[in-house]
């Protein structure tokens, strides 16, 4: 979707969900910068008794929420790539509900465990096609950059791939095109985000 066109009038309903997309790709932006902060300055934060451990839960779920309303909120003409990025998005809630029905340390469980860093990726990828999205519909290529950058990412944090200094580069990197997507993002008009309202699905 990227037909630009000013000419249709928006609801109070297409502007207030653009509100409430654009928030939760800020919130998931914001998550992941705030993220790689916490991983460079305490690299115990999977410890439970630390002040990082508390901080990273509260953006763990705060990131949750965020891609959550993107996924939700999300304008996009094909009605079957929004369902099926629902379904992984659903998929990544059971995730989340059994790290804290199990044990109710959603951060041990995402990087304390090999199959947490593979529910935690499901969070991820969300957040990924989001950016994919607004790569091919306003070119914004950095969101391309993050998505083919991700899973990179993960498996060499899954496996244990390189140094730790170099693994924490490569979340600098996905934090700081997570920082530009948003900048560049937030400020598009809002009808940017409808399009053209007889082409959905």
């Amino acid at each position: 979707m990227s037909d630009l066109t000013p000419d249709q009038p928006l609801t109070l309903y297409d502007r207030v969900s653009v509100v409430l997309y654009r928030t939760g790709l800020a919130m998931a932006g914001g998550g992941v910068v705030a993220g790689c902060l916490l991983a460079w300055l305490d690299g115990e934060i999977v410890a439970g008794a630390s002040g990082a451990h508390k901080a990273a839960t509260c953006l763990l779920l705060g990131t949750a929420v965020g891609i959550s309303l993107g996924v939700w909120f999300l304008h996009l003409y094909a009605a079957r790539i929004r369902r099926a990025l629902r379904w992984l998005w659903g998929a990544a809630l059971a995730g989340l509900a059994i790290a804290i029905l199990t044990g109710g340390n959603p951060v041990a469980f995402y990087f304390g465990h090999w199959y947490g860093v593979i529910a935690g990726g499901l969070w991820v990828a969300c957040y990924a096609l989001l950016c994919v999205k607004e790569g091919f519909c306003f070119h914004l290529y950095e969101g391309y950059a993050f998505a083919a950058l991700a899973p990179l990412v993960i498996l060499a944090h899954l496996v244990g791939l390189g140094p730790v200094a170099a693994r924490l580069a490569g979340w600098t990197l996905l934090a700081a095109l997570a920082a530009v997507f948003t900048v560049r993002k937030l400020p598009q008009p809002l009808y940017y985000d409808i399009g053209d309202k007889s082409k959905y699905t």
